[in-house]
């Protein structure tokens, strides 16, 4: 069960990153609840269109994809170096989830 929790929580890479870089420490920390709330909402939504709209198009198939964009962004970054370019991904997956769920819905501005 540890070794479970420490592969789903990435500790590994975690305990990559110097400790005296504290800002870079909170990103990380940051990036994983970021990514596994992403992922929530992401299978959330699918699962709430795909279950009670007959006719709903592509849009969940989308909301699908960004989410095992997000998966693998997480799951796939092994060096710190490689941090930001996954934080870059993962801030665009959110953007792009966004502007799916709040244009499906009426519009950004309707919230």
């Amino acid at each position: 069960m540890k070794r479970l929790f420490e592969r789903l929580s990435r500790i590994s890479l975690y305990r990559q990153i110097p400790e005296d870089e504290v800002v870079s420490m909170q990103q990380f920390v940051l990036f994983r609840i970021f990514s596994y709330a992403g992922i929530l909402v992401c299978l959330g939504v699918f699962f709430k269109m795909a279950l009670t709209i007959k006719n709903v198009g592509i849009t969940p198939s989308y909301i699908l994809i960004l989410a095992l964009v997000m998966v693998i962004n997480f799951f796939s970054v092994n060096k710190v170096e490689n941090l930001r370019r996954s934080y870059i991904i993962m801030l665009i997956s959110a953007f792009l989830l966004l502007h799916l769920l709040s244009y499906s819905c009426g519009g950004i501005r309707t919230g």
